[in-house]
């Protein structure tokens, strides 16, 4: 991860109680922040910790995800009675998603995150090696609203929370097999209807729609019904292409 000691320092500013993770050993770990004022005082005094993947996300001997996410909103709840203003983890966790079982436990974790962190004062800031990710990384980035990969043009994000995916940035050809499984991932998680909120979606072309029509499709077969709002004027004739509609477009 480059210079974690940077978003480290940010969420110092901000009041935030700050949380180190990597796959390193702790001394490891310390040399990746010694750039950050004040690294070893606030180690001292508590403001300030490092864990290796291990000890943060495998305590139970497995990666957990909806166990991780309860660990992380009780650490953010001890963190507000201590007096900071939320905590704040950051991290190189590439070593969570490096084969199939693990990245389907992190979209299901990713997710779940993002749910909490709408009611929970926590920001979590995660770097992913791509290369040893492969093309999976892109799936993975899309479930981050705020992404930096150098020298890749705009992408797109899905996040869920409050029964409602919200979509962001571009949705094309390029990324619409990604856009199914997370779809089809939230779909496995929930139950009743589902929105899908376009308003802050740039941009939609006809195979990232095909995608939301089939989604509408299987959700009928299970007495579901998927619902589209936000729709922006440059959304509607991808959409209506499969009769897909969301009310007065924007």
């Amino acid at each position: 991860m480059h210079r974690p000691g940077g978003h480290l320092h940010r969420g110092g500013g901000a009041g935030e109680q700050l949380i180190y993770v990597g796959n390193r050993d702790r001394a490891g770990l310390c040399d990746d922040l010694a750039d950050l004022d004040g690294r070893d005082a606030m180690m001292e005094n508590g403001r300030l910790r490092v864990h290796s993947i291990a000890e943060l996300y495998h305590a139970t001997g497995r990666f957990e995800p909806r166990a991780q996410v309860e660990t992380f909103r009780a650490e953010a709840q001890r963190a507000v009675r201590a007096g900071y203003h939320g905590l704040r983890v950051v991290g190189d966790v590439t070593d969570l998603v490096t084969d199939g079982a693990g990245h389907a436990a992190f979209v299901d974790y990713e997710l779940a995150l993002e749910a909490m962190y709408a009611v929970t004062p926590v920001t979590g800031i995660c770097a992913f090696d791509r290369h040893r990710l492969g093309e999976q990384w892109r799936e993975i980035a899309a479930l981050h609203r705020l992404q930096h990969a150098a020298g890749q043009g705009p992408g797109f994000a899905l996040t869920y929370a409050s029964g409602a995916v919200r979509l962001f940035g571009e949705l094309d050809a390029s990324s619409a097999a990604e856009f199914q499984r997370l779809l089809d991932a939230v779909l496995a998680a929930t139950t009743g209807v589902l929105e899908v909120d376009l308003d802050r979606l740039d941009f939609i072309d006809v195979s990232a729609s095909r995608v939301l029509a089939e989604a509408r499709q299987t959700m009928a077969c299970a007495n579901r019904d998927l619902q589209l709002t936000g729709v922006r004027r440059a959304a509607v004739l991808p959409l209506a292409a499969f009769n897909l509609h969301g009310g007065a477009p924007r």
